[in-house]
């Protein structure tokens, strides 16, 4: 999946002039309970990529990462009362 094919992506990217500060997240089991989001910058996506565990794993590059906080897909939730 994208975590395999990050590193190329990124020097493709680099290599054709996109900014090396272009946001980026590698997110990881997307929308379950286990999900995690590894967050920078394209010029950190190799080494994002060579951290996160394993598939399934989605890379999203531009502009939306930085909107993670007001559109989080995966709210815990709340505890019940006893």
């Amino acid at each position: 999946m994208g975590v395999a094919t990050a590193g190329l992506v990124a020097r493709r990217l680099l290599g054709y002039g996109m900014d090396p500060a272009t946001p980026v997240a590698v997110i990881e089991n997307g929308t379950r309970p286990e999900q995690r989001v590894l967050a920078g910058t394209l010029a950190d996506l190799p080494a994002l990529a060579a951290g996160a565990a394993a598939n399934p794993a989605i890379v999203v590059i531009g502009d939306v990462p930085p909107m993670r906080a007001p559109m989080r897909s995966f709210q815990p939730l709340p505890r019940r009362r006893a």
